[in-house]
Parts: structure tokens; sequence; C-alpha cells
């Protein structure tokens, strides 16, 4: 049996005080309980009375909010995590592509604008015709109405459940995104210590640089004339010269304005001659650091420092997520979605914490110093090694035998696949790769070698006839993409967008599964040594992306047990899902992100 619960409280986890209200329905009998003010805890013990006996207690976001709001405000209140299920999570799992199913029902007028996408508990009432419900009052004080709300909420909750345990998702799949949710939850809570003292010095630094730049710019391009409309008056105005009926010829004087794209493709396409080959949605030629750090015209060079120091400036302090908006108490708490990207990848948001620069791009070492410990505490971060590649020769053992393995493991793989691929350099073998294994199209793989489409045709072509084992590969995962998914290393469906990103879809889907089960097992092991998970413990994870992870450690003797136990486990995760090509990891020990990674 489930016992699906809601709770209606009085603020978010930080500030939360009281829970006004809390419905729980027992599904199998169909009846719903509805506890208010001192009878909550009578709620609260009748959750666990039903874990205790073996029933699953259900909600929508309760791993980030419900449950520890209960934990906040009803210490004695113990769970067992795996008798949760949170219909938030398995939601994400099983409609990753929930976007695709929310295009015919926009143009239907089923589902508003603002909930395309969304797996809130308001855009699943409307996907499943059981409308939520609005509360418009206040939440400083209970009131019948809200206790309405959340009956309402517990009905939305009961229909969403029926439809994702419908699809049978496997259970291996279930479980791991429960685990890494639990994790996350605790590391958004934990949060990353953040220097702002130090970020404001950089935003100085950054923001005279930016002028600088402007004021160069400006001078370089200064203003022209551009034609405007004819203006053709209705009546004669002696006074300006008009007759009616006359056109007027109508210029503007445009000064050059470095954060305007359109401006600058203006000046290179009118100056230099310069022929985009990149376009936007829209249709107007990209225009990025990526694109002009590739052109050799004068200005290029500033043009491109200008772009990065303005993305610098509004990632740290100008930005709508910028981090010493977000910082609170010296501490950054970014959320995690764990299932956000439709391989199984996270995505990360209030802040986005990929998107802090690499220690070798400009100001990305300052950027990453910002990030730190408390005083005496150190720094560790651990990744899984080539993990991408490893996940390709995983795959091509099946018809290598493992032979592309053993070269990535002993021998010089970027050489090879330059070898393979017909190519000049190592390092445009490296590009290739990536850009293969990504779906790049001919188009762009011809980039590689400053060519055309038909270029990049010939490169694939030469790489697959190279290395018969890939090309099977391809060819089998393009077949089973056809159904509309792949099936991940845990058993879950990996929906498939096209035939040409199967591939790549493929990987990542292995490689997002490979780490989760990594940060799994490292919780496990720490856990099991005798450290203690949070602030007034042992360590804290800070950070993790994609392959990476930062856990801040409260000794350097903790902190080595940690970074050997971490990367010892990206080992034992390949290892689980029987890697053909085994994966390991490596970690680097400081203060700062700067010198973790």
């Amino acid at each position: 049996m489930a016992l699906i619960f809601d709770l209606e409280t009085d603020g978010l986890l930080d500030d939360v005080t009281k829970i006004h209200c809390m419905v729980i329905k027992e599904t199998d009998i169909d009846a719903v309980y509805t506890y208010t003010n001192k009878d909550i805890e009578i709620g609260l013990k009748k959750l666990q009375a039903g874990m205790a006996v073996g029933d699953v207690i259900v909600g929508h976001n309760v791993i980030k909010y419900d449950i520890p709001v209960i934990q906040k405000l009803y210490p004695w209140f113990t769970f067992d995590k795996t008798k949760v299920l949170d219909t938030l999570v398995l939601a994400r799992l099983v409609y990753a592509n929930i976007k695709e199913h929310d295009v015919s029902l926009m143009r239907d007028g089923k589902l508003p604008k603002k909930n395309f996408g969304s797996h809130s508990l308001e855009s699943w009432g409307y996907r499943l015709g059981e409308h939520k419900g609005d509360y418009t009052g206040g939440w400083e004080t209970f009131s019948q109405e809200m206790l309405d709300y959340c009956v309402q909420d517990i009905e939305v909750t009961h229909k969403l459940l029926d439809k994702l345990l419908a699809k049978e998702f496997s259970q291996e799949s279930i479980d791991l995104e429960h685990q890494v949710a639990w994790l996350m939850a605790q590391q958004e809570r934990n949060g990353f210590y953040f220097n702002e003292k130090a970020g404001s010095e950089l935003y100085s630094v950054l923001v005279k640089r930016r002028g600088d730049l402007e004021r160069e710019l400006k001078d370089y391009f200064g203003s022209w004339t551009v034609n405007l409309p004819d203006f053709i008056p209705k009546v004669n105005n002696k006074t300006r010269g008009y007759e009616k009926g006359v056109p007027v010829k109508r210029t503007k004087v445009i000064e050059f304005n470095p954060s305007s794209r359109d401006h600058i493709a203006d000046r290179l396409i009118t100056l230099y001659g310069w022929k985009p080959v990149d376009f936007t949605e829209g249709g107007k030629p990209q225009v990025d650091e990526v694109v002009l750090e590739k052109l050799d015209y004068p200005p290029c060079k500033l043009l491109t420092e200008y772009l990065l120091v303005q993305k610098r400036v509004s990632q740290l302090s100008e930005g709508a997520q910028a981090w010493l908006k977000l910082a609170k108490k010296g501490k950054i708490h970014g959320t995690v979605n764990t299932n956000g990207a439709v391989t199984g990848r996270a995505t990360h948001a209030y802040p986005n914490i990929s998107q802090v620069p690499a220690g070798s791009s400009p100001y990305g070492h300052e950027c990453r110093a910002l990030f730190t410990v408390p005083t005496g505490w150190t720094l560790v971060g651990a990744d899984a090694s080539g993990l991408e590649l490893r996940c390709l020769a995983h795959y091509m053992a099946k018809w290598d035998g493992g032979k592309y393995g053993q070269v990535l493991l002993n021998g010089d793989i970027h050489s090879e696949n330059q070898k393979a691929a017909g190519l000049s350099t190592r390092p445009q073998a490296k590009t290739f790769i990536y850009a293969f294994l990504y779906g790049a199209g001919d188009g762009k793989i011809g980039t590689v070698v400053n060519g055309s489409a038909a270029d990049g045709r010939k490169l694939k072509t030469k790489f697959l006839n190279s290395l018969p084992a890939l090309g099977k590969l391809v060819r089998q995962v393009q077949e089973a993409s056809k159904r509309g998914y792949l099936l991940g290393l845990d058993g879950r469906k990996i929906y498939v967008r096209s035939s040409h990103s199967a591939l790549n879809t493929l990987l990542q889907g292995a490689g997002a599964i490979v780490c989760k089960k990594w940060l799994v097992i490292l919780e496990e092991k720490l856990q099991e040594s005798g450290l203690k998970h949070g602030w007034d413990g042992d360590y804290c994870f800070c950070a993790w992306s994609h392959d990476e992870v930062q856990i801040a450690c409260r000794t350097p003797e903790i902190a080595q047990q940690v970074a050997t136990t971490a990367t010892d486990c990206v080992r034992i995760a390949g290892e689980f899902y029987g890697f053909r090509c085994p994966t390991a990891g490596e970690y680097k020990i400081g203060t700062t992100w700067a010198d973790t990674h």
C-alpha cells in the first residue's frame, strides 16, 4: 500500500516555523485523512507506522522539501529512505522527454505556456485533467481553503503516481534516481562556501577591463549612417520644407555598441566582408567568443575579449543568477535537477555550477578560487577519467574484443583516432572525436580541417571504415533508436531525438548512470567508515557537475581518505555495470576549486 501525503506550511525550508496542515491518502482503500495544528504529530506517526509494515510513503518533491521540513520541526521523526517514493523524481525519470509530449497539449490549449516542460504538480494537474486548484490566501495562518487545496494536491499526486507506475520503468533505475536525489538534496542544503569579498574585488577588476575595452572598440568602429524609410508628408509644412506627398530622405547615425551582437555582425560584414556560417534560430549571424576567435579580422581579438569579460561580469555580479546575488551567509546553494537532461544527465540552476569557467580559461582560475571551504577544512576534487571514451570502448568491445579500450588505457587514443580519420595532427583528432561523439553534422566535422561538409563526410566515412567495430556500433544504435529510445545501463529508457544523435545519447546516458552510481557508492562507503555528512560532521558534498565532484573535508586526513575512496568508487561503479573497459578516477586536494580541478 502507498500512503500519499502533502503538507502546507508557513515558508520555505530555511524559514519555515510551522506545518499548518497535513493530508494522507491510503491508496488501497481510497481513504483520505486530514491533520491540522496539534494533530500533525498523529499524521507523522501514521506515516512511520505505515513504513514499519512495508508501506511506501509518496509525495511530490518530498525529498527536497516535505521530509526535511518535518525533520526540522519534528526532530524525533525517523524514516526509511527506501520506503519513500518521490513523484517529482519519478516523473523526471519516466518523462525525461516531457517537452515532446507538451507540444500538442500547448497547441490544443490544455497546458499554459508557463508550464511547458515543467514537472511541477500544477503542470501535471493540467496534463492529467485534474487541476491542482488555486489558493489565493496567505501562508501565515491556517484556513479551510488551505486544507482543501492540500486535499486536491493529494488527488493530483495519486493520479500522477498511477500514470508513472503504469510505465513499468526498471526498479533499478528508480532506486538509483532516488538515491542520487537524496544525496543532492543534502548537497543543496550544504552549499559551497563562497568568498564574497574576493568576488567583489574581482568584479571591480572585470568592470574596469570592460570599460577599457568598450572605449577601445567605440574608438575603433566609431559611428556610421544608415538610411531610414522615406517620410511622406500628408500636408505641406513650409517651416520644415515639407511638401505634401513628396518623399523626404531620412538617416540615422549609429554609434557602435560592443554589447550589441547586431552591431558586431554588421561591422564585420560591412567592413571586412565576413560571410557568417552559423545562424541563430531567428536567422541572425551567430556572434560569440567561439565564432570571433576563429576570425582574423583586426578587431576580433578585442571583440572576443570584450564578450568574454562581459560574460564573466554577468556570471559574477550582474546576471539574474549571478554568484554574488545568490550567496547567502557566505555560501551558494545551487540547485540540482538530477535527471534534467533527456540523456539522464543532471542540470543545474541558481546558479548553473557547471558554467563556472574552467581554471585554464581567462579569469577561470580567479572565478574558481572564489569557491572554497571554511577555515581549517580541505577541499577534494575527484572526477572520472576519460569517461565518454571509456563508455565508447565498453560498447565497441562487443565487436573488437576490447581492442579500442586497450589503446585507450595503454596507448595514445588520440593518435590512433588521428590515423583512423586520416588527420594531419593529434589536436585535430582530439577535436574530431568529441565532435563525432556529440553527433556533429558533416559541416561541423569539416571545420576540423577547415573544409566543407563534403570533407566532413569523407572524414567520418574513413574513420568508420578504419574502425569496423565503431561502424557496427553506430548502425546498431541507430537501428535501435527507431523505436524512440535506447536502454540504459540500469534498464531505463533513454529517449532519442534523432538517429544522428543516437550514439551520443547512448554514451552520455551511460556516463550519467555510471557517475550517479559512483556518487551513491561513495556516500555509502564514507558512511560505512563512520564519517558524518554535514558541516557539523566530517565532510560535505559541495558540487557535482557531470563527471566531477567537490567535497569539503574537516581535516587533511579525512580529505585523503575521501579522495582515495572516491577514485576507487569510480572503478567499482564501472564493475557494477560490467564495463568491458575499466573505469578509473583521479583527484586533487586543496582549499579552493581552483586547486582541485
